[in-house]
C-alpha cells in the first residue's frame, strides 16, 4: 500500500473559495474539501506556456466545473469520456494554463466497501472533557479469495443462528454485543460474544494480503453547546469521508486500479438505492478541485454507492473492523484493556487526522492509538 504523509494548506493560500455558483450542474450544492494534499505534489510546478513563468500548482484552486466522467450518447457500453486535464492560472502573466494529467492504465477493477463507526469519550475530573471519536474503514478482496471469505462468514453466522439463512439476515457486530436476548443469537455469554469476535478476526488476518483494508480516524474535542458539538461531528464525519476517498483513490491509482465504493446507508432503503445528500455533496466538491483529476490519472470514477446495511459481506467485514478499531480507543480513553483488539485484525494501513489538521499514517497490529492520539 502506498505510504504517505498528507500536508495541510490555507484556503486563502490556495485561493479556493466556493463563493461562486455555476448554471445546471454547478448550481448543486458542495462543500470543498480540507487543502490536503500528499507532500510529494505540495511543491509540483508548471511551466506557462505563454510567459515561460514557473508556477506552484494549487491543488485545491477551484474549477469553473466540476471535472466528471461523461457516457456516450449512443448508449454503448465503451467506457466513458473523462477528464485529463485541469486549468491553473499563471502567477507571472495571469493567463490560464492547462495542465496535463499523467495517465496511468488501468489493469482491472476494485469495488472497496465502506462502514463507519463512532464514540462519545469522557475524560477528564468527573468525565468534564468530551471527544468523539470517528473512524472509517474500506475493505477489498481480491477475486480469487471472495467465494472462500464469504463462505467462511456464512459458516460463522450460522454458527450462532442455526435456523436462518445467513444470506437473509446481517452480521452487525454492535447487536451482537448489545443483545441480551439469547433466543436471537446463540452466544449466551459475553465470553461467547468474545470468541465470535476472535473467529471473525481470524477469518480477516487468514486472508492476508490478499485484503485491501484502510481505516482513517479522527478524534475532536467537543464543546458543551449541543448546536456546536452537532456541527463539529459532522464535519469530522465529511473529512474523514472525503478523505477515505482521496487516499483509497490514490493507493489503488498507484496500482493501476480502478475504484469502485461502496458504503452502507443509514436512510431507509427499501424502495431502492438511495445516496446520502450530504456525501454527494463531498464528491461533488471533489470534482471541483485539480487534486482529484490529478488522483484520477485518466480513470473512470464515479460517485459512490450507498446500499442497504450489511447487504454485502465485505460490509459486515467492514462494519466489525470499524467497530474494533472505535472500541480500542473508547477503552484507551478510559485505561481499560479490549478483549478483543483491533490487532487480532493483523498488519493493517491506518491514517489519523492529527491535531494539526495534517494526516500521519502506520502499518500497524491495531490501531497506533499513541502514535496518532497521545497528548503532546
Amino acid at each position: 500500500m502506498f505510504q504517505l504523509k498528507y500536508t495541510t494548506y490555507t484556503h486563502s493560500e490556495y485561493n479556493c473559495g466556493d463563493e461562486e455558483i455555476m448554471a445546471n450542474i454547478r448550481k448543486q450544492p458542495y462543500r470543498i474539501p480540507e487543502p490536503l494534499v500528499p507532500e510529494e505534489l505540495a511543491n509540483l510546478t508548471h511551466p506557462c506556456s505563454n510567459c515561460g513563468h514557473v508556477s506552484q500548482i494549487s491543488w485545491h484552486l477551484k474549477q469553473k466545473f466540476p471535472k466528471q466522467p461523461i457516457a456516450p450518447d449512443d448508449g454503448a457500453d465503451l467506457g466513458c469520456w473523462v477528464p485529463v486535464s485541469f486549468q491553473v492560472p499563471c502567477r507571472g502573466c495571469g493567463k490560464e494554463i492547462a495542465v496535463d494529467v499523467p495517465l496511468k492504465e488501468t489493469k482491472s477493477n476494485w469495488t472497496l466497501y465502506g462502514d463507519e463507526a463512532g464514540r462519545l469519550n469522557m475524560s477528564g475530573p468527573s468525565g468534564a472533557d468530551k471527544t468523539h471519536f470517528f473512524c472509517m474503514t474500506l475493505v477489498g478482496l481480491h477475486n480469487r479469495m471472495h467465494k472462500r471469505v464469504q463462505s467462511q462468514i456464512n459458516k460463522l453466522k450460522k454458527k450462532v443462528r442455526p435456523h436462518l439463512d445467513p444470506a437473509n439476515w446481517h452480521l452487525h457486530f454492535t447487536e451482537i454485543w448489545d443483545n441480551k436476548d439469547i433466543n436471537e443469537y446463540q452466544l449466551p455469554t459475553k465470553a461467547s460474544k468474545i470468541e465470535f469476535a476472535k473467529e471473525l478476526a481470524r477469518i480477516i488476518r487468514s486472508a492476508r494480503s490478499d485484503f485491501f483494508i484502510l481505516n482513517v480516524s479522527s478524534c475532536v474535542p467537543l464543546q458543551t453547546d449541543k448546536k456546536t458539538r452537532a456541527a463539529t461531528m459532522k464535519k469530522q464525519k465529511q473529512d474523514v469521508f472525503c478523505f477515505s476517498l482521496l487516499s483509497s483513490l490514490q493507493q489503488c491509482r498507484q496500482r493501476e486500479l480502478g475504484i469502485r465504493w461502496v458504503f452502507d446507508n443509514i436512510q431507509d432503503t427499501t424502495k431502492g438505492t438511495k445516496t446520502e445528500g450530504w456525501a454527494e455533496e463531498v464528491f461533488l466538491g471533489l470534482q471541483y478541485i485539480p487534486l482529484f483529476t490529478y488522483l484520477s490519472s485518466g480513470s473512470t470514477v464515479l460517485k459512490p454507492e450507498f446500499v442497504k446495511p450489511g447487504s454485502h459481506y465485505l460490509l459486515e467485514i467492514a462494519d466489525f473492523i470499524s467497530f474494533c478499531v472505535a472500541r480500542d480507543f473508547h477503552l484507551f480513553t478510559k485505561g481499560d484493556k479490549p478483549e478483543f483488539s483491533s490487532s487480532l485484525l493483523g498488519n493493517r494501513f491506518y491514517q489519523a487526522f492529527l491535531r494539526d489538521g495534517s494526516i500521519d499514517f502506520k502499518w500497524s497490529r491495531g490501531l497506533p492509538i499513541r502514535k496518532f492520539y497521545a497528548r503532546r
